[in-house]
């Protein structure tokens, strides 16, 4: 999926997700409830899972990440 405004800061090889999203994005999300830290400036974030996190719940970000930005 592309989204515009974003890119990945590092490779993903764990459990975690390190990006770069407009801040616009970071709001709408957290304005959803997503929880996640935001670090390195404007616009860096972690996203992170959890051994018992459910492909659903993935589903469910992604579908708000594209809600936002129009992607």
């Amino acid at each position: 999926m592309q989204v515009p405004g974003a890119k990945l800061m590092f490779p993903v090889e764990a459990n975690g997700v390190f990006c770069e999203l407009p801040p616009a994005l970071l709001d709408g999300l957290r304005a959803r409830g997503w929880r996640f830290y935001t670090f390195i400036g404007a616009g860096g974030a972690r996203f992170m899972c959890g051994w018992d996190t459910l492909p659903d719940s993935v589903d469910a970000l992604l579908a708000d990440v594209r809600a936002l930005s129009g992607a």
